[in-house]
């Protein structure tokens, strides 16, 4: 089978058959040693040698990295616990503290000028930075009902895989001792991450058919960003 012939086959892909032929698969059943590994009677030069040992220099791979441990990443978890999203507001230009100072020098000049109501920016009504329209209609949604809410107030470490990752759910009420993802659509393992943290947590998904309820009732009672529903 090529290798263009099994990209079309997505299920063989996704589900990781006995036939897949994805380079981890391959490995994995010793097909990329000897004659079938593409560097297979080939050189690197000195530059390219050099050039990799100096990439190298400092790492720490796998379980050495400190960054990797469980007891290290509990350790950050509570640091970060409580702390709040704080951006500086400066001039008109609305940045983030990690705001490079080629932005922030185009803003005092007046050259470029803040999207408020798009996605990743500083929203004036809310006093808050969000990373979506749905994040920020959401959190109108529950000033609306009088719900206290915090945004982003914890970083969490699950175990996906055997892996530890970090995961930061997007709201918390805090009357309600309840914690509130706002999720469209999933990007890489960021669904394995929110099922692993509901294991131990009280956690709410707000998906698209949610959201899309949510909008009917509220859009016209709330400031609303982006299309509305009919």
């Amino acid at each position: 089978m090529s290798r263009t012939e099994g990209s079309k086959d997505k299920k063989k892909r996704k589900i990781h058959k006995k036939n897949c032929i994805c380079i981890t698969c391959k490995a994995k059943r010793g097909e990329t040693f000897g004659e079938n590994n593409g560097m297979f009677g080939k050189k690197q030069n000195k530059k390219t040698k050099e050039k990799i040992s100096k990439s190298k220099i400092g790492k720490l791979k796998g379980n050495k990295n400190p960054s990797k441990r469980l007891d290290v990443r509990k350790k950050i978890s509570k640091a970060l616990k409580g702390r709040k999203n704080t951006w500086s507001i400066k001039t008109k230009g609305i940045k983030r503290p990690n705001t490079s100072q080629s932005l922030v020098k185009a803003y005092k000049e007046g050259r470029l000028k803040p999207n408020k109501f798009k996605k990743g920016s500083y929203r004036k009504d809310l006093k808050q930075y969000f990373r979506s329209n749905w994040e920020a209609n959401y959190a109108r949604i529950l000033n609306y009902l009088k719900i206290k809410w915090e945004y982003e107030p914890q970083v969490f470490v699950v175990v996906v895989n055997k892996r530890e990752l970090t995961y930061r759910p997007d709201f918390y009420l805090p009357e309600k001792d309840k914690w509130i993802e706002v999720k469209g659509y999933w990007i890489g393992k960021a669904k394995q991450k929110f099922i692993a943290f509901s294991k131990k947590y009280n956690i709410n998904l707000i998906d698209s058919k949610e959201y899309k309820m949510l909008a009917l009732e509220y859009q016209d009672k709330v400031k609303w960003e982006g299309a509305k529903y009919v």
